[in-house]
């Protein structure tokens, strides 16, 4: 498993799914591509994860995110309306959740560098959809700019509260990311409007619930166990 849980981290950076309608559709998912462009191939790159999905319903979304045979997995499941951010993180058998309201959530979201984000003119199509560019630049300047990509003709923008990208316009499709010393790539493949299972949106009751400090320690732990 080397290698392969710093990803724990991504869902909570960039992921905007859940308020609007497009077409009187509501519901539905975001397919993404996660890729690892500049890695050398080898046989630990079997273990890390190949594709995110977003579901949403319209008030809430759901972001899942796994290695390999599901031996890590981190999940965001966002209430919009009540302004609840929950994340569970499953690792070898052991369940956790953190749940924050929207007066809790700085705590969490302070404990990660800020960033200033860039707009620029230039476009991508991704998914089918025109995508705008916008730089997001981090105060920790040993962090590398993160190119992020939304477009406006979803409508599917959570208010962005929860979001260390607040204040990109759009639904971000795509973006770069570097942590640990590995950069991942995340593209939209597919975006399928469709009705869902109600029980997507369902916290479960089999998780462990942590504070926020707590959270990221247990975070930190694991990329230390199997990174360092």
């Amino acid at each position: 498993m080397r290698n392969t849980l710093w990803f724990l981290f991504i869902p909570l950076l960039f992921v905007q799914c859940g308020n609007g309608e497009f077409f009187g559709k509501k519901e539905g998912k975001i397919i993404f591509d996660v890729t690892f462009p500049y890695e050398q191939p080898s046989i630990k790159m079997t273990l890390y994860p190949t594709e995110m999905i977003c579901y949403f319903n319209g008030k809430q979304q759901h972001s899942v995110i796994e290695s390999a045979w599901g031996m890590v997995k981190s999940e965001f499941i966002i209430d919009h309306k009540k302004k609840e951010f929950h994340h569970l993180l499953t690792s070898m058998g052991t369940k956790q959740i953190m749940s924050l309201n929207e007066q809790q959530f700085p705590v969490w979201i302070n404990q990660f560098p800020a960033v200033e984000l860039i707009p620029t003119d230039e476009t991508l199509v991704i998914a089918g959809y025109e995508c705008k560019k916008t730089i997001a630049k981090f105060n920790n300047d040993s962090l590398p700019f993160v190119d992020l990509y939304s477009t406006t003709e979803l409508h599917l923008d959570g208010d962005n509260w929860w979001n260390t990208y607040a204040g990109v316009e759009g639904t971000l499709l795509g973006y770069d990311v570097e942590q640990y010393g590995k950069r991942m790539q995340v593209r939209a493949r597919e975006i399928v409007f469709e009705e869902l299972d109600p029980a997507l949106f369902q916290l479960p009751t089999d998780f462990i619930s942590i504070g926020a400090v707590e959270m990221k320690k247990t975070m930190d732990g694991i990329v230390n166990d199997y990174l360092n």
